[in-house]
């Protein structure tokens, strides 16, 4: 004769002492209360993380209107000189940042543009650089902002990146290097976003960049190298 399963329980139940079934009863419950107590627990944090991200994500849009902040813009811009261009929404950006500029750009020579960093370093903002060739650095550095100048691995390959990241908040990417062909004549884009995803990975990279810089010794912070013997 084959014994189920819930008759061979039934029949062990049966012969425990009342002291045993008591036992096995509070064990039982104990076991059941402490895996809700855990699935509750599990469920609080992530409502409590949950509702982290969303203040954080209100927060930021607060300083940085999704309208605003999540947008592209592109070139070439022929009413550069115009206050309502396209020269004067990028600078916008930049003049709007309120903690830290982090810059990785290949090639820079657009005066109006370097002039707006140039003011956000006086006011007491982080700014660094990471860029593509001396050329690019020089400016900069003449400033006494940190400029790594990449490549400083391996001349042979370029680091040809364009994007700045805007207190930790947003990114600006594209295909425009700051020259003034980009923005009067070539077909370029920029484009900002806020989606934090984004920009933990541009964090990264930045400071990946500018730890082979250091590590490289090609990292300046006024016009004298500060790793010079």
């Amino acid at each position: 004769m084959v014994t189920s399963v819930s008759d061979t329980a039934a029949s062990f139940l049966e012969k425990l002492p009342q002291s045993g079934k008591y036992f096995l009863y509070v064990s039982s419950a104990l076991a059941l209360l402490g895996g809700t107590s855990y699935l509750i627990y599990k469920w609080g944090k992530g409502q409590t993380k949950g509702r982290h991200l969303e203040r954080r994500r209100n927060t930021v849009d607060l300083r940085k209107p999704p309208q605003l902040w999540n947008t592209a813009i592109f070139f070439p811009d022929y009413k550069a000189k115009d206050p309502n261009s396209k020269t004067a929404q990028l600078l916008w950006y930049f003049q709007e940042a309120k903690i830290s500029i982090q810059i990785c750009i290949y090639n820079s020579s657009l005066k109006e543009l370097e002039e707006v960093i140039f003011e956000k370093f006086r006011e007491g903002l982080l700014v660094e650089v990471v860029a593509g060739n001396e050329r690019t650095a020089a400016p900069f550095r003449e400033h006494g902002i940190k400029v790594g100048v990449y490549p400083a691995i391996d001349a042979e390959y370029l680091m040809h990146h364009k994007f700045v990241i805007f207190d930790s908040e947003a990114v600006m990417t594209g295909s425009l290097n700051w020259t003034l062909d980009g923005i009067t004549a070539n077909r370029e884009n920029v484009v900002i976003s806020t989606d934090q995803r984004h920009i933990k990975k541009y964090l990264r990279e930045f400071y990946k960049l500018m730890k082979e810089c250091e590590d490289a010794k090609s990292v300046t912070y006024s016009s004298s190298n500060v790793f010079a013997d």
